[in-house]
């Protein structure tokens, strides 16, 4: 008799076993009848039928060892372990949330302003970036002469450059470097003074000198514009590292100062 019933058990077991998949269908179908209960801050796991089903035969459950510095890991189970959502006639329907990072406050960092004037004074072109009247944006590396305050670039009446700065006189610059970074803001002035662009033409002509004629670039040219880029800000950084991103702006008495606000310059008004 007793043997009997083993064999009844053992085949009852197997039983058991190969009807899983049936049990599965029956717990999802109980699971659809269930109103699914909202979410709260700590609900990070899938209300799932089969935890319930071991919940219900008094197993613990991953949820019911969440707080524990013992439970399992992702390898280990990974049934018990996912993101919030809902089984639906045995498809998981996910219900993802982005959480967006608070952004940090820029600091003030370290880079003299000597250095970032004499990467000014030593190099030979820069980007220069405006934009559309359609509002797209338009970038391109220009020849230019910096003087300590203002940043003055030349081109053509023609070029999609003057087109833009006719609409919106707004420029950011970006120098040579994407590590070590210096970035300038302002707006752009064509330059119409006679005196001012005969100061212009002597720096410039000394600047950029045809190394194997001698001859020296002009900015009289009939065709072109001279601008005067009025910097209301400059950015720098170095080795890549925007942690120590330093800012100067021009004060009052012509000096530049170190500036630890994080909120970039905005454009007054545009013509």
């Amino acid at each position: 008799m007793h043997a009997r019933e083993t064999g009844v058990n053992r085949r009852h077991h197997r039983g058991h076993r190969g009807s899983r998949e049936h049990q599965h269908r029956h717990l999802a179908r109980i699971w659809e009848r269930t109103p699914a209960a909202p979410l709260g801050a700590d609900d990070e796991h899938v209300h799932c039928p089969e935890a319930a089903h071991e919940r219900h035969r008094g197993r613990p459950t991953n949820r019911d060892t969440a707080d524990q510095n013992d439970a399992p890991s992702l390898e280990q189970r990974p049934q018990q372990i996912s993101v919030p959502g809902r089984i639906h006639s045995g498809t998981v329907r996910l219900q993802l949330s982005v959480q967006h990072p608070k952004i940090a406050p820029v600091s003030s960092g370290h880079i003299s302003w000597d250095w970032i004037d004499s990467q000014l004074r030593a190099h030979r072109s820069i980007w220069v970036s405006t934009t559309r009247p359609d509002g797209r944006s338009h970038a391109a590396p220009v020849w230019y002469w910096w003087n300590g305050t203002a940043l003055y670039f030349i081109t053509a009446r023609t070029t999609q450059k003057a087109r833009n700065l006719a609409a919106n006189d707004w420029v950011v610059a970006h120098g040579w470097d994407g590590d070590d970074v210096v970035i300038l803001e302002g707006s752009a002035t064509a330059v119409t003074d006679p005196d001012e662009h005969e100061r212009l033409e002597q720096a410039w002509a000394a600047k950029y000198v045809e190394p194997e004629t001698g001859d020296h670039d002009s900015t009289r040219r009939p065709h072109d514009l001279v601008f005067r880029l009025e910097i209301r800000r400059v950015m720098a950084w170095m080795y890549g590292r925007i942690g120590g991103r330093t800012d100067y702006v021009l004060s009052a008495d012509g000096r530049w100062e170190r500036s630890s606000s994080a909120v970039w310059c905005r454009p007054s008004s545009t013509k």
